[in-house]
Order: structure tokens, then C-alpha cells, then sequence
């Protein structure tokens, strides 16, 4: 715990500095990068598996069960995608220890994600914005008990990241089908994305849409598409949105609290984007970046009734500290303090967090 809050007072210090210093410099970013993942996975042995959730302890017994197993055995008592089954095959080809199996798992995630950072941001950028994600409200619940949608969503993020760097859309195409190989509910995530890319879709269209979705989940009237034969034919959808999904779910269906935290990162999206001053090219990317979350915060809304809702959310949550800190970090003029500030409040945010690297014995 002390390692982590000396490193994050270390981070919080060099946001003060300006780019391409000694305080705030791709050297600098290189090394926190890598220290705070090794830490992360030497802190994973510290703590009992059992504790970090109900799937994440399914994920393990299957992992466990299937050492020693064929391929062609493992798939035929897997109940989950082909690709996350594929993976924790070839993991326990080399290991049957539950922590090591962590470990691999949280080392992919990291670097699935660090990737996606890197395709983004200049690289004395990457480590506030990986310092983000580390102190991040949803960050740990997708690693360690969701890591079966944690793996689809770092993937669809790498997508993102592609499309936005302008990199090769074999890559993408990749990224996305990939994606879905290892959770079903991104699919639609996925069909929204390849329809911004194809159609670019203006932001102010978007966001009417946005409101219509919006005034049918605040009304309860999302619930309208369960009677599209084609939708209320899908599996997926039936199981989440069946009685004994929403009576073990016990929380709240379009849920307003999670509708408001959608909403407030919008605004304050389309608030930064009006309001600090980008290149050009800075600007569109930032634009595109605003789409994304728009459009995918549209999917959670139709189906904010179903159990787990926020998990469909997570699609979009996931862009918010790229959301948040892709201006903040490109301004013309630079604002240390601005970038201090935004840090310091996601600090705060994760020491509060019940999940957090804070909470790790170190």
C-alpha cells in the first residue's frame, strides 16, 4: 500500500511539470508504466482468490478442472465463448496454480490495454492516463471477476484505438471479431462501431438519438423491443431480462443513477470540446472519441431494463478517462494544474474505492 501511494503522489508531482521534462517525459511515463503493472501482479499472490468474486472463483475451478484435458475434451464442457475457453486452455498447458492463472490473466488485460493507450496518447502521456484507468470506479471489477468481459471490452477498446490512430482496418476488423469471440454482449457494441466508421454519423444526429433512447429508458418504453420477435429470440437477452435474472440481480432496472453518470461525462465531454483548444486534427480525433461514447451509451440505454445493466453501461464507462483526459492533455497551451486537479480527483476516487490498488498489501 505504501509503494502505491508514494508512486501516485510520484504521478500527481509530475503532472505539475511540463511535457518533455524531468519531472513529465516519456522515460518517466515508460518506467511508472511498468512499475505499477509489476506491482499490480506481485500484489495478486498476497490475496486469496476467493475473494475476488463469483465468476472469477467459476473461472478458476473450470481452469483447474480442465488441466491435464484435450482441447477437443475442454471445449465440449465449456459453457462460455471459444476464445476465453481457447485461452485458459493454453494457460493451464503451463501452470495449474490459481494465482499464477491471475497473474497471466491481469498481465494480458494490462497490456491489451497499455497497447490501446499507446496507440492514442504520446508516450509521456500514457502513464496519467493508465494512473486513470488504475483508479477507476470499474477497472478491478472487470480484471478479477469479470475478466471474461474485461477481455472482450480491452479488446473492442484496442479497436477503438486502432480506428482512432488510423491504423490498418484488418486490425480492426481483428480487434472486433475477437472481441465478440470472448463475450457475446458486445456484439451489438461491435455493429455500432463498424456503422460510425462506415457512416460517420454527425454528433448532433447522434445525439438525438441519444434523447430518444433517453426519454424511453427514463419512461420504462426500452422495454417495447422484448416484443420484436427477432430480439425476444435471443438468448442472452431472455436470460438477462427474465424474473429470476432481475430477482437475483436485486438492483434497480433503468436505473437513474447509472443513467446521470452517463449523462455527466457526455456533457462534460461536449463541454471540453467546446471549451479548450486543439490542433485540428486533435480536435476531430476528440470528436470521434465523443461518438463513440455517445453511440454506445445508446445500447445501454435500450436495454437499461435487463439485469446487470451495467454491464451493457461498461461499453461506454470504459472510454471515460480517455474521455476526460485526451483534451486535458492535448490543449495548445498546457495546464498543469488543470491535468493535477482532474488526477487528484481520481485519486481520491480510488483510495475511497472498496476495489483499488490501494487495498493491495504493499
Amino acid at each position: 500500500m505504501i509503494l502505491f501511494y508514494t508512486m501516485s503522489s510520484w504521478v500527481l508531482l509530475s503532472s505539475l511539470g511540463q511535457p518533455n521534462t524531468l519531472l513529465k517525459n516519456s522515460y518517466v511515463s515508460r518506467a511508472f508504466l511498468i512499475l505499477f503493472t509489476v506491482l499490480l501482479l506481485l500484489a495478486i499472490p498476497s490475496r486469496d482468490f476467493h475473494t475476488y468474486g463469483g465468476d472469477m472463483n467459476n473461472y478458476v475451478n473450470f481452469f483447474q478442472k480442465i488441466a491435464g484435458m484435450s482441447l477437443v475434451d475442454t471445449f465440449k464442457i465449456a459453457i462460455w465463448e471459444p476464445s476465453f475457453v481457447f485461452t485458459q486452455w493454453i494457460i493451464s498447458r503451463f501452470t495449474s496454480n490459481p494465482s499464477i492463472y491471475i497473474i497471466i490473466t491481469v498481465l494480458i488485460y494490462i497490456l491489451t490495454l497499455g497497447k490501446s493507450i499507446k496507440n492514442i496518447f504520446s508516450p509521456w502521456q500514457m502513464m496519467f492516463i493508465l494512473f486513470a484507468y488504475l483508479n477507476f470506479t470499474f477497472f478491478y471489477g472487470y480484471i478479477f471477476n469479470g475478466a471474461r468481459q474485461g477481455f472482450s471490452i480491452m479488446l473492442l477498446l484496442l479497436a477503438i484505438s486502432i480506428w482512432l490512430s488510423k491504423g490498418r482496418n484488418l486490425y480492426f476488423y481483428i480487434a472486433l471479431i475477437l472481441s465478440a469471440s470472448f463475450h457475446l454482449s458486445v456484439i451489438p457494441a461491435t455493429i455500432i462501431l463498424l456503422s460510425l466508421k462506415q457512416f460517420n454519423f454527425k454528433i448532433k444526429t447522434l445525439l438525438v438519438y441519444w434523447a430518444f433512447f433517453s426519454l424511453l429508458f427514463i419512461s420504462g418504453f426500452n422495454q417495447f423491443i422484448m416484443q420484436i420477435p427477432f430480439v425476444n429470440s435471443i438468448t442472452l437477452i431472455q436470460s438477462y431480462a427474465s424474473s429470476a435474472a432481475l430477482e437475483h440481480y436485486g438492483g434497480e432496472v433503468n436505473n437513474l443513477k447509472f443513467y446521470a453518470f452517463s449523462a455527466f461525462f457526455l456533457i462534460l465531454g461536449l463541454i471540453l470540446y467546446k471549451t479548450i483548444k486543439l490542433e485540428s486534427a486533435l480536435k476531430l480525433t476528440y470528436l470521434k472519441i465523443i461518438k463513440i461514447y455517445t453511440a454506445l451509451n445508446c445500447y445501454f440505454l435500450l436495454l437499461g431494463f435487463v439485469s446487470f445493466s451495467d454491464r451493457i453501461a461498461i461499453y461506454s464507462w470504459f472510454l471515460i478517462p480517455i474521455l476526460v483526459l485526451f483534451p486535458i492533455l492535448n490543449k495548445e497551451k498546457h495546464s498543469p494544474f488543470l491535468l493535477f486537479i482532474v488526477l487528484l480527483i481520481l485519486a481520491l476516487n480510488g483510495i475511497s474505492s472498496t476495489q483499488g490498488f490501494y487495498d493491495f498489501g504493499f
